[in-house]
């Protein structure tokens, strides 16, 4: 799968939306994959980047938290 190997935020951004298309096998990949690059980049590290006030951001900045860490994000 092709994402940007220098910023964890595509990866995760790119499984999710594949997650979400049901195509999970493809998205565990590469969250695996840019673990394995970014191995500092964890669940925790999601909302410590992504900092915002707008309600709507947060929503969506939660639900990509969600589905990074049921495909195996690391906490």
């Amino acid at each position: 799968m092709l994402a940007n190997s220098r910023v964890p935020f595509y990866g995760v951004v790119l499984a999710a939306a594949l997650a979400e298309q049901g195509r999970r096998d493809e998205a565990a990949r590469l969250i695996d994959e840019t673990a394995a690059r970014h191995p500092a980049y964890r669940q925790s590290s999601i909302a410590g980047y992504w900092v915002a006030t707008d309600a709507r951001f947060l929503a969506g900045r939660d639900r990509i938290a969600a589905l990074a860490a049921e495909l195996g994000l690391p906490p």
